[in-house]
């Protein structure tokens, strides 16, 4: 479960990459803060699914 989990993240950040977003601007849009964007990058938090929808 764990390198699915780790997959999934890295997709997720491909896609801020291929909007050609920053951290900052992606948060701005979802009104999900820096922090918790990083935390997900990093592979410190798993997002609830309602976050990812945003």
């Amino acid at each position: 479960m764990k390198k699915k989990i780790k997959t999934n993240v890295r997709y997720f950040t491909r896609l801020r990459e291929n909007q050609n977003l920053t951290i900052k601007e992606l948060s701005q849009k979802t009104g999900i803060s820096q922090s918790t964007l990083s935390n997900i990058e990093n592979d410190k938090v798993i997002p609830r699914l309602r976050t990812l929808l945003k």
